[in-house]
């Protein structure tokens, strides 16, 4: 069947997942911490040291560059390659932080 929309759905079946699996999906799905982007900086800043404590690199914020939290992205991609975290290109989610008008959104 052609795909006739932009932005075709996933559809997933199954079984529920308990709350820690869905914990760990959300994690291994999220794009990389590097790559958030929200209008809380606050947030951020609270996502990068939650993420620390599992040995992510700990961002600094850069006023030079809009204020954003920057780091070594070799850091970032070696320790997300580290935990698990899965490359999905379109398919991430953007549950844990998004600048989406809608909110957080995604699997």
């Amino acid at each position: 069947m052609p795909i006739t929309t932009k932005w075709p759905r996933l559809v997933v079946a199954g079984q529920p997942v308990s709350e820690e699996q869905a914990d760990e999906i959300l994690i291994r799905t999220a794009s990389l911490p590097l790559t958030w982007a929200t209008n809380d900086h606050q947030l951020e800043t609270t996502i990068a040291a939650v993420f620390a404590e599992f040995g992510a690199p700990l961002d600094t914020r850069d006023e030079t560059y809009s204020g954003r939290h920057v780091s070594s992205y070799r850091a970032h991609v070696e320790w997300a390659r580290r935990v698990g975290i899965l490359d999905l290109s379109y398919l991430h989610n953007s549950r844990i932080a998004s600048s989406w008008i809608g909110g957080p959104h995604g699997l």
